[in-house]
């Protein structure tokens, strides 16, 4: 990642919006709802640490990660 010191906020907002519009689209199935919370409930612990600690673990061996 190009940041240093990304906002621990910053995925956490990015996916609860994801997941508004998702749900506005479309209701959203149980597990998906379930998984979200799971993860939400890591990221309010982590600030997401982990997850930017895997991008840049994947941008150093030459991936990107992409999402369609």
């Amino acid at each position: 990642m190009s940041e240093k010191d990304p906002e621990p906020q910053l995925l956490s907002a990015t996916l609860k919006d994801v997941i508004d519009a998702r749900s506005a689209m479309q209701a959203l199935s149980e597990s998906a709802k379930e998984k979200y919370e799971q993860l939400e409930k890591i990221l309010s612990q982590s600030g997401g640490a982990e997850i930017y600690t895997f991008v840049e673990l994947l941008e150093a061996l030459g991936f990107k990660l992409a999402i369609e």
